[in-house]
């Protein structure tokens, strides 16, 4: 990940959600349940977003897990994107939307 700038007025947080996702539980309150997982964070980058003639700039990868049988992660991913002051939690600017969408059934 990035250095965060420690004068940055804005940061960048991106997290890939992923869904389709089983776990068959072996002990304790849901023992011998199967339970079905979405939108589980898989991969979440937050950065420091630099300022440049009034305009806020923002650079990131993200590393997107294998889905599928096997895979462990699901069958579904999306994204999720939004910005914030610096230090905030309070979402300035926010978008999303899907990377795998669900099949259609």
């Amino acid at each position: 990940m990035p250095e965060k700038p420690a004068d940055a007025p804005y940061e960048i947080h991106a997290a890939v959600l992923a869904g389709g996702i089983v776990s068959d539980v072996k002990a304790g309150e849901n023992k011998d349940r199967r339970l079905n997982h979405d939108f589980a964070v898989v991969t979440l980058v937050q950065i420091g977003m630099t300022i440049s003639n009034g305009v806020a700039n923002g650079k990131f990868i993200l590393n997107l897990p294998r889905t599928g049988a096997g895979a462990g992660v699901g069958r579904t991913l999306a994204l999720t994107v939004w910005v914030t002051r610096a230090g905030q939690l309070e979402p300035l600017q926010a978008t999303g939307g899907w990377l795998i969408p669900p099949a259609n059934n």
